[in-house]
């Protein structure tokens, strides 16, 4: 354990600086900046669309952009980024050369991007607040402060995404160690999440986890705790490739550097 604890603390020194960390900064408040632009320029239109209940239209607009661009992308870049650090910095040899165990570094790893991911959706969380609030500023008969925040739905989607999103995630890690060319696992990613797109009308699509994001939100999975069928799907894929990624890193790798 204290190994481990020792290679997380490395782990979370190592993003510091790095440009995984403005990504998420940055990710989080993007969407909802565009939003706040839309209100102001295109008030009426906004305000009829969202009728009296402005935060449940202006928290599913942001979540829809967010289901279906944001989260996976983010994910792809947060995961590629992470594991680059050892590959820009041509420490891979240093970091297997120490004490620490070849769990330790897998883990560790994987955990200090899940602490991205979900520090990123409680960044746009907070940012989806900030723009409802501005726009009311600058214009009042929008009425988000004298309506329900539905602070229990914005949670709910949150959930639902995440766990729409982990199988997803493990996999892109896998792909990202794979890798030495930052480029290589983007561009299987995205290729990835734009095959996910266009499978969407096609019923074989709960088989294929970079489709589940928009999945999760397409079909009001937010609506109750429950998981749908491909959330359950992100849950087994999130434990298969998490444990063939670490057997691939700890066995069938030779060479890291």
């Amino acid at each position: 354990m204290k190994t481990f604890l020792i290679s997380l603390k490395a782990e979370f020194l190592k993003i510091r600086r790095s440009s995984a960390l403005w990504l998420v900064l940055i990710a989080g408040a993007f969407l909802p900046i565009i939003q706040f632009i839309i209100y102001t320029t295109k008030p009426k239109e906004f305000m009829a669309r969202f009728g009296h209940d402005p935060w449940f239209g202006h928290v599913n607009m942001g979540f829809q952009a967010a289901s279906f661009f944001l989260w996976p992308m983010s994910i792809i870049l947060v995961a590629s980024l992470v594991t680059q650090i050892e590959y820009r910095n041509n420490t891979w040899k240093q970091v297997m050369a120490s004490p620490l165990r070849v769990g330790d570094v897998y883990f560790t790893k994987f955990i200090v991007i899940q602490c991205m991911i979900i520090a990123s959706y409680f960044l746009f969380d907070a940012w989806m607040l900030i723009s409802a609030l501005s726009t009311q500023v600058f214009e009042p008969d929008f009425h988000f402060t004298s309506s329900p925040l539905h602070l229990d739905h914005i949670l709910l989607l949150d959930l639902k995404s995440y766990v729409a999103i982990l199988g997803m995630t493990t996999i892109q890690y896998c792909i990202s160690l794979r890798f030495k060319n930052f480029i290589g696992a983007v561009g299987i990613g995205l290729a990835l999440i734009i095959g996910g797109l266009m499978m969407i009308p096609w019923d074989k699509v709960v088989y294929f986890p970079y489709s589940y994001s928009a999945l999760s939100f397409m079909r009001n999975g937010a609506k109750s705790y429950g998981l749908l069928k491909h959330e359950y799907y992100s849950l087994y894929y999130f434990g298969f490739f998490l444990l063939f990624g670490y057997a691939d890193f700890a066995w069938f790798r030779k060479e890291r550097g």
